[in-house]
């Protein structure tokens, strides 16, 4: 996909994407008005894409983040912008924290995952340093049958799981 497909993509986009890229990415109001930019006229869950995705989507979005790159370069005062990979991944986590809402955890911080993702993030690890122990009591093996029935219900696979892919 070529970057001027991209760029022809929404006025607002292109708008939001310049306006950021004036401030510098000194601003997080202009940050988030261009990750709300990108969540109403782009693709579908954009922020979730990783840079090594090589999907048609992928490439769309990788060619926008090129375009918001060259964007703070040309704006930034010595034409180069010192680290342009940070403003994008605050763009990304107001783009999240749009789509999915923003949870507290018990220490107060704040995370741009869904609920689905926070859960299973939290029930992996935890039933694997489960299953590794030598031995579990009555009351750490009912917890282990526990989360294993709820990564069971979001359709987890508990071998795959067990075996780290």
């Amino acid at each position: 996909m070529s970057v001027s497909i991209v760029s022809t993509v929404s006025p607002l986009i292109e708008s939001a994407r310049n306006e950021c890229a004036l401030k510098n990415g000194a601003t997080a109001s202009s940050e988030r008005n261009y990750a709300l930019a990108l969540n109403e006229g782009f693709v579908a869950e954009w922020s979730t894409f990783e840079a090594n995705d090589v999907s048609d989507s992928g490439k769309i979005v990788k060619a926008e983040k090129e375009l918001f790159y060259k964007a703070l370069h040309a704006a930034h005062h010595n034409g180069k912008h010192p680290n342009p990979s940070t403003v994008w991944a605050r763009v990304r986590k107001y783009g999240n924290e749009a789509m999915y809402g923003v949870t507290e955890s018990d220490g107060g911080a704040k995370h741009g995952k869904s609920v689905d993702l926070r859960i299973t993030d939290s029930l992996v690890p935890l039933y694997k340093f489960l299953k590794r122990q030598d031995a579990l009591n009555d009351k750490q093996d009912r917890v282990l049958t526990h989360i294993a029935s709820a990564l069971n219900a979001f359709g987890l696979d508990l071998a795959l799981i067990e075996s780290g892919k």
